[in-house]
């Protein structure tokens, strides 16, 4: 890997670029105090009363004043002394935050951090044919991109980052006792299938897309023979305390130690599920949380393609190490690698495959894990919809950039439905900058309010549209300045934690009206991506909803999840809100 690649006229060795910075890119900046400030006590005004909000004015002014006046000095001086040493870690002012916030959850990683995609529909022989198929797309892009010839990507604001890629396949989670870690496999060979449960271990590098479908459809072909299945894969859904101590117990047997080191050590996961035919809201459930029919099949300390007999292909990706911007740019390219591979009409096995020995696992833990996991599945709520006769053609005619009108639509739905407003939380990736990861697109604003009291309480019409164009244009107004990375969420993270002693935090950070406006009772997500049916993710607050969405000029397809039965409705709502919005 000592080749070097043109970047522009840059050049980029594959080792070098988590840590050196080709592309000459900016480090994610730190917002001015007093303007991060204002504009957290916007968001607050949003959502608590008079009363209150005044209570929060004058927190904020003594603490402009006084402890943040240091801290942020802190962030800053941090950020002067990376500067002047030439270094490039931490990759952000937040990181060592970040990283905390991640690695250091200890809820299971389904439904609480990895998201899932679900592609659109393929048209292939055999699910062999298409696993083999999507794996030749997918380490070819790798391959590109370990060899240093990967070309760089631009946006309007000039080269997007790629010092996240070599993150976004070949890691492992692995659990800790009180944090877990990130195992960065970089060199690996292989990929491990599992099928039925049982994890096989098939080589990829110099295969063809013929060898590895005779490869998979032995795999399946040995698994349909045998009555027998594994489920150590289900403890991964535990919780991160009890899968540690799980994976310390399986471990203790050799054979187990050695077959979990190489999963660890895989460049990524590959299900093929011995399941097909399922309705669109059952593989989503499936790769959220999974299903009694597929959660033996899951590895969710890894990223992980799976691919069913009806040839649906879905991803989860574990959030730890990468985002969607990332992820996206590595699937667009696949994808269209895929779709220009030839299937393979009808593989033919070619070796005996073996599954990879496991020693004996303990039955109380299995049966432990899918209880636990029943529970979950049991609470959450999903539901996909496509509103097929709006996309943002319409909107765009209506003068309305599409994406603000749909978080406001998405704000207005929600006083409609549960009469309250919602802070809402929408990702925006920072991969303009160097290593960026995301902000937040606050979006909860006075103005979102008075649309939704007008629209709900029958103001005239015309009140409301100019209401509704306040609030679209306020939301482009955030939009813009959190992608320049002037987004408040990562700064007021920095300030909460910049302190380095155990006194307690300023008691802004521990408010009522802190809480109440950062408790995103609306987790939401634009990946609008020409190869994607849909995706989601769980919701962030127990009676929330997580909300995944894509704004095609045709429609607009939308999957939503909450724990209160509530998904259906919900969904019904925006739907109603969307068509009664632009009706005006």
């Amino acid at each position: 890997m000592n080749r070097l690649a043109s970047v522009g006229r840059r050049w980029y060795r594959f080792n070098d670029l988590p840590v050196v910075n080709h592309l000459g890119l900016k480090r994610v900046p730190v917002p001015g105090l007093e303007v991060t400030m204002e504009r957290y006590l916007e968001s607050v005004k949003a959502v608590v009363g008079r009363e209150e909000y005044d209570e929060q004015v004058r927190a904020v002014g003594e603490f402009i004043n006084a402890e943040g006046k240091e801290l942020q000095w802190r962030i800053l001086e941090g950020e002067k002394q990376i500067e002047e040493s030439g270094r490039t870690e931490p990759a952000f002012h937040f990181q060592e935050y970040w990283d905390e916030m991640y690695l250091g959850m200890r809820c299971p990683c389904p439904v609480n951090s990895n998201p899932y995609y679900v592609f659109n529909a393929v048209n292939d022989s055999s699910q062999a044919s298409t696993a083999a198929r999507l794996i030749y797309a997918a380490t070819s892009w790798w391959s590109d991109l370990t060899g240093n010839t990967l070309e760089p990507e631009y946006s309007k604001a000039g080269p997007l980052c790629m010092g996240t890629f070599p993150y976004v396949i070949a890691t492992s989670r692995i659990p800790g006792e009180t944090r877990d870690a990130i195992l960065h496999c970089p060199d690996s060979d292989y990929v491990v299938v599992f099928y039925k449960g049982l994890p096989y271990k098939v080589e990829w590098k110099g295969a063809t897309v013929e060898r590895l479908a005779a490869r998979f459809q032995s795999i399946i072909d040995n698994g349909r023979q045998s009555e027998f299945s594994e489920r150590v894969a289900v403890l991964t859904s535990n919780d991160r305390d009890q899968w540690w101590r799980d994976r310390e117990e399986v471990r203790k047997d050799p054979v187990s130690r050695e077959t979990i080191d190489v999963i660890d050590h895989a460049l990524l996961v590959v299900a093929l599920d011995d399941v097909g035919g399922m309705g669109i809201d059952s593989v989503c459930r499936s790769h959220l949380v999974g299903l009694p029919s597929t959660l033996h099949n899951r590895w969710w300390d890894k990223l992980m393609f799976t691919i069913d007999q009806s040839s649906t292909v879905s991803l989860i990706m574990e959030h730890a190490p990468a985002d969607g911007a990332y992820w996206n740019s590595w699937l667009a390219s696949t994808w269209s690698t895929f779709e220009q591979t030839t299937p393979v009409t009808t593989p033919q096995p070619s070796t005996q495959e073996k599954p990879l020995p496991m020693g004996p696992i303990p039955e109380h833990l299995i049966n432990s894990a899918y209880g636990k996991n029943r529970v979950v599945s049991d609470s959450l709520d999903m539901s996909f919809t496509d509103i097929t006769d709006v996309g943002s053609d319409v909107i765009k005619s209506a003068k309305m950039p599409p994406d603000a009108f749909f978080q406001v639509a998405l704000q207005t739905a929600y006083f409609k439905f549960h009469k309250e407003i919602a802070p809402i939380y929408e990702s925006a990736s920072m991969r303009n900058f160097w290593r960026g990861r995301t902000d937040n697109i606050r979006g909860c604003n006075t103005d979102v309010v008075e649309l939704a009291r007008k629209f709900v309480n029958g103001s005239p019409k015309g009140d409301v549209k100019a209401a509704l164009h306040k609030a679209v244009a306020r939301h482009r107004e955030i939009t813009t300045y959190t992608l320049a990375g002037q987004g408040i969420d990562r700064h007021l993270l920095s300030l909460n934690r910049a302190r380095h002693d155990p006194s307690p935090p300023h008691p802004i950070f521990t408010s009522p009206a802190f809480t109440k406006a950062s408790t995103w009772k609306l987790s939401t997500s634009n990946v609008t991506s020409p190869f994607l049916k849909t995706f989601g993710f769980g919701p962030v607050t127990a009676s929330g909803y997580g909300i995944g969405y894509q704004l095609f000029p045709k429609n607009i397809p939308f999957t939503v999840s909450n724990y209160e039965k509530a998904a259906g409705g919900f969904s019904s709502e925006v739907v109603a809100t969307v068509h009664d919005l632009l009706s005006l």
